[in-house]
């Protein structure tokens, strides 16, 4: 038998104390900023986004208002667009529909901490 440890992306207990909110109806477009620290303290990112509702059929879109030079493609991107992917897949769990939005990353930031 072999036993593998199963990572969280995030964790789902974060969005309890909004649930009631994500049930209602959105009025769209939401605008915030959120700050994450690494518990080691190696290092620090903060992304401001615009969420909006996707009208048309498809997949959920994420938008980087940002060059590559501001906020390189990566490990980084990908890390933003996996929360991205679990607030969706989280918030069609709780609605029970399908749900489709538009992510505007407005600015993100990520430092090593000196």
């Amino acid at each position: 038998m072999e036993r593998t440890k199963i990572k969280r992306i995030l964790s789902a207990i974060e969005f309890h104390q909004i649930n009631e909110i994500l049930l209602r109806e959105i009025n769209f477009p939401i605008e915030g900023e959120g700050i994450y620290i690494k518990h080691a303290g190696t290092h620090y990112g903060h992304v401001k986004i615009q969420i909006s509702e996707k009208t048309e059929l498809g997949s959920s879109i994420c938008n980087w208002y940002l060059t590559e030079e501001e906020f390189p493609k990566g490990v980084y991107r990908e890390a933003i667009e996996k929360v991205l992917s679990f607030f969706i897949s989280y918030l069609e769990a709780i609605r029970g529909e399908r749900v489709n939005i538009y992510f505007d990353i407005l600015d993100a930031t990520f430092h090593p901490v000196d």
